[in-house]
Protein backbone atom coordinates (compact mmCIF):
# COMPACT_ATOMS: atom_id res chain seq x y z
CA UNK A 1 0.00 0.00 0.00
CA UNK A 2 1.02 3.56 -0.62
CA UNK A 3 0.37 6.46 1.72
CA UNK A 4 -1.84 9.32 0.52
CA UNK A 5 1.11 11.73 0.63
CA UNK A 6 3.28 9.39 -1.43
CA UNK A 7 0.44 8.95 -3.94
CA UNK A 8 0.09 12.73 -4.20
CA UNK A 9 3.83 13.13 -4.73
CA UNK A 10 3.98 10.44 -7.43
CA UNK A 11 0.92 11.83 -9.20
CA UNK A 12 2.24 15.39 -9.12
CA UNK A 13 5.67 14.43 -10.39
CA UNK A 14 4.18 12.24 -13.11
CA UNK A 15 2.12 15.13 -14.44
CA UNK A 16 4.67 17.89 -13.81
CA UNK A 17 7.43 16.02 -15.63
CA UNK A 18 5.21 14.99 -18.55
CA UNK A 19 6.68 16.77 -21.58
CA UNK A 20 3.42 16.56 -23.55
CA UNK A 21 1.56 18.21 -20.71
CA UNK A 22 4.08 21.05 -20.44
CA UNK A 23 4.04 21.63 -24.20
CA UNK A 24 0.24 21.65 -24.22
CA UNK A 25 0.02 24.35 -21.56
CA UNK A 26 2.85 26.36 -23.13
CA UNK A 27 1.06 26.30 -26.48
CA UNK A 28 -2.16 27.51 -24.86
CA UNK A 29 -0.36 30.30 -23.03
CA UNK A 30 1.58 31.39 -26.10
CA UNK A 31 -1.64 31.54 -28.13
CA UNK A 32 -3.37 33.87 -25.66
CA UNK A 33 -0.55 35.96 -24.21
CA UNK A 34 1.33 38.70 -25.99
CA UNK A 35 4.99 39.31 -25.07
CA UNK A 36 3.99 42.74 -23.74
CA UNK A 37 1.47 41.23 -21.29
CA UNK A 38 1.96 42.38 -17.68
CA UNK A 39 3.47 39.81 -15.32
CA UNK A 40 0.35 39.83 -13.11
CA UNK A 41 -1.79 38.66 -16.05
CA UNK A 42 0.66 35.85 -16.80
CA UNK A 43 0.59 34.87 -13.13
CA UNK A 44 -3.22 34.88 -13.08
CA UNK A 45 -3.38 32.64 -16.17
CA UNK A 46 -0.86 30.29 -14.61
CA UNK A 47 -2.81 30.18 -11.34
CA UNK A 48 -6.07 29.47 -13.16
CA UNK A 49 -4.47 26.63 -15.11
CA UNK A 50 -2.85 25.24 -11.95
CA UNK A 51 -6.03 25.29 -9.87
CA UNK A 52 -8.29 23.87 -12.59
CA UNK A 53 -5.78 21.06 -13.15
CA UNK A 54 -5.66 20.31 -9.41
CA UNK A 55 -9.47 20.28 -9.20
CA UNK A 56 -9.71 17.99 -12.25
CA UNK A 57 -7.23 15.46 -10.87
CA UNK A 58 -8.92 15.55 -7.44
CA UNK A 59 -12.24 14.72 -9.11
CA UNK A 60 -10.61 11.88 -11.07
CA UNK A 61 -8.94 10.54 -7.91
CA UNK A 62 -12.19 10.68 -5.94
CA UNK A 63 -14.11 8.94 -8.71
CA UNK A 64 -11.61 6.11 -9.05
CA UNK A 65 -11.27 5.65 -5.30
CA UNK A 66 -15.02 5.04 -5.03
CA UNK A 67 -15.61 1.31 -5.48
CA UNK A 68 -18.97 1.54 -7.30
CA UNK A 69 -17.74 4.17 -9.77
CA UNK A 70 -14.58 2.18 -10.43
CA UNK A 71 -16.66 -0.95 -11.10
CA UNK A 72 -19.00 1.00 -13.40
CA UNK A 73 -16.03 2.33 -15.36
CA UNK A 74 -14.55 -1.16 -15.54
CA UNK A 75 -17.80 -2.46 -17.02
CA UNK A 76 -18.15 0.39 -19.52
CA UNK A 77 -14.53 1.17 -20.42
CA UNK A 78 -14.70 -0.47 -23.86
CA UNK A 79 -17.70 1.70 -24.81
CA UNK A 80 -16.08 4.81 -23.38
CA UNK A 81 -12.94 4.13 -25.45
CA UNK A 82 -14.99 3.56 -28.62
CA UNK A 83 -17.00 6.75 -28.21
CA UNK A 84 -13.92 8.79 -27.31
CA UNK A 85 -11.98 7.34 -30.24
CA UNK A 86 -14.84 8.15 -32.60
CA UNK A 87 -15.05 11.71 -31.32
CA UNK A 88 -11.31 12.22 -31.65
CA UNK A 89 -11.33 10.97 -35.26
Amino acid sequence: DITPLAALRVGFLTNALNAKCMLFFLSILSAFLAPSEPNIIIFIYGAIIFFTTVVWFCIVALCFSHEQLRQLFSNLHHWIERVTGGLLM
